[in-house]
This record gives structure tokens, C-alpha cells and sequence, in this order.
């Protein structure tokens, strides 16, 4: 499986294939997007937008945690 190179982390060309799945298809709800995502991701995702949803955390700082734990979580399950 080739990788390509995005934001600074190497991606499977099945990740693009899901990524793209995910962003072209309108009729998936958000629940069922998250659902398609690996369970670490979902945690990753569900304890980020708590803190934000609970007034800890701003949303630029819930996004850029997000980013980073996801960034790091792909790099080392590739």
C-alpha cells in the first residue's frame, strides 16, 4: 500500500480511500462518521470535545489536541 505525505504524517492510500469516503458522502450523519473511525479515535475524539463542550478548553485548542493525538495515534498504528 503506498503512503503519501499530509501534514507532516504518513497516510496509507486506504486512509485517503477513507477519508475521502467520509467527506463525499452527504447523507452519512455525524454519528455515523464517527462510528467508521477507529474506537482510539473516537476516544480521542469524544474526550477532546468534552472538554471543550464543558468550557475548559477553546475550540482552537480543542482542534489543534485533536490534531496532535490523532497525528501521533496514525503514526504509530501505520
Amino acid at each position: 500500500d503506498l503512503t503519501k505525505h499530509h501534514s507532516g504524517v504518513l497516510l496509507t492510500r486506504s486512509d485517503f480511500k477513507q477519508a475521502n469516503r467520509l467527506a463525499v458522502t452527504p447523507d452519512l450523519t455525524a454519528e455515523k462518521r464517527m462510528a467508521l473511525l477507529p474506537e482510539d479515535v473516537q476516544a480521542i475524539l469524544t474526550e477532546e470535545m468534552s472538554a471543550y463542550l464543558g468550557g475548559t478548553k477553546s475550540a482552537a485548542d480543542c482542534a489543534e489536541m485533536i490534531q496532535n493525538r490523532v497525528s501521533l495515534y496514525l503514526a504509530e498504528n501505520s
